[in-house]
């Protein structure tokens, strides 16, 4: 008999406690609808809250609230309406996901009027700024991007939408913000493969590299602006100390552009960059043991590749600065470091090996010497010469090279 009364007036409280809820939700709703209509919309947006809270199954109340937002959204600046936006989108994401098989179609026609509302107004205000004048002022550029913000949110499927504020940020040089909407376009299946190509050199210029890569490597496996993107992921994987990657994609560069400077400097510094980290390793090497031989053999291995490189890229135009200056720097950094190395490893030198490293010294002279001469203001380029001057110690020269460097 107590366990039976037990059992109904349980049943009884539960279902009281339905009641009450329902009370509740619905006495909410009622009261926001009451404040909005009385233009109260920061409390009927409050009460509406609460309401969804008390029953998220009802979709008329999740879309009240959205009108209530988009109400409330003419009175904030373009900047300012970008969260309330957000906030009403995800409002009709939860009426649609509260509406019964019957509601859906009317729902998203209410849902699909509301955007199309705000959306001409966010259209409309950024063509007006964007068609006033064919320069554009910082602070313009920024009013645009705002309306254009506002858009994305309320359209996120409209690829010109993105495509305008990518140009835009990248006019002003926002690149975080312009790889962050060249991403969004890559993650919703919209962006070419220049533009995916682009995302990977904006990571680059922003020092990024691990995230270029992915981008950069796609565009270069596909063919899309290959040699840029070849360029950019090797030197992307050189950032990143992968030097035997950035040397493979440079080989292959080599042979495809093979008859530019560039692509020879390029996979010819790679390999000299290799060599003086073999040489390093000899530096680390026990004095007169079998492993520093050997290191020793692999690093002027690597060096004789890289001088074929560097040497066809000077063949290719011999008044090329920068082939000038590279293949003059590495003469000087290889004669230091072979210096050093003799020094710490007398084994591994020898007459001829020493004239050879003097032979380095002068070759450098040759190429700098060409540099300055087209060049007279260039700081970094007398500097290094001043040092193969002082090694072969022609110390007046050094001087001199010193003395223009310092004025520079």
């Amino acid at each position: 008999m107590n366990i039976t009364f037990s059992f109904t007036r349980m049943a009884a409280l539960v279902v009281a406690f339905g009641f009450l809820f329902a009370c509740s939700s619905t006495s909410h709703f009622e009261r926001a609808e009451a404040l909005r209509a009385e233009n109260n919309l920061t409390e009927a947006l409050r009460a509406a809250n609460q309401a969804a809270v008390n029953d998220p199954n009802n979709a008329e109340i999740h879309l009240f609230k959205a009108e209530i937002i988009a109400e409330i959204s003419q009175n904030y600046s373009p900047k300012d309406r970008l969260q309330l936006y957000t906030d009403m989108v995800r409002s009709f994401e939860d009426a649609r996901n509260a509406a019964s098989d019957e509601e859906l179609e009317a729902v998203n026609n209410r849902i699909n009027d509301l955007i199309h509302e705000r959306l001409q107004v966010e259209d409309h205000g950024a063509q007006t700024i964007l068609n006033s004048s064919e320069t554009l002022d910082e602070e313009n550029r920024g009013a645009a991007i705002a309306h254009l913000e506002n858009s994305r949110v309320l359209s996120p499927d409209d690829n010109r939408i993105y495509e305008t504020l990518f140009e835009l940020y990248y006019e002003m040089n926002h690149l975080e913000a312009a790889a962050a909407t060249l991403s969004r376009m890559y993650d919703r299946g919209f962006a070419s493969s220049r533009q995916i190509a682009s995302l990977g050199f904006i990571y680059y210029q922003i020092g990024d590299y691990e995230k270029a890569l992915p981008f950069l490597s796609r565009s270069w496996n596909d063919g899309a602006g290959l040699i840029n993107s070849g360029r950019g992921l090797a030197n992307s994987l050189m950032k990143l100390d992968r030097r035997d990657e950035a040397a493979e994609i440079l080989e292959r560069l080599s042979r495809i552009d093979g008859q530019t400077v560039e692509s020879k400097l390029a996979y010819g510094r790679v390999l000299a960059e290799t060599g003086f980290l073999q040489l390093q390793e000899v530096l680390a090497s026990a004095a007169g043991s079998e492993q520093a031989r050997e290191l020793y053999s692999a690093a002027m291995e690597t060096f004789s590749r890289a001088e074929v490189e560097l040497d066809a890229a000077y063949t290719l135009n011999q008044d090329h600065l920068l082939a000038n200056k590279t293949f003059g720097l590495y003469h000087r950094n290889l004669a230091f470091m072979l210096r050093e190395v003799y020094s710490m490893h007398p084994g591994l030198s020898g007459t001829e090996r020493m004239q050879q490293l003097e032979e380095h010294f002068y070759q450098s002279l040759t190429y700098l010497e060409f540099v300055t001469e087209q060049r007279p203001n260039d700081a970094e380029t007398w500097a290094a010469m001043a040092q193969v001057y002082d090694a072969l110690e022609m110390f007046e020269e050094a001087e001199q090279a010193r003395s223009k460097a310092g004025t520079l």
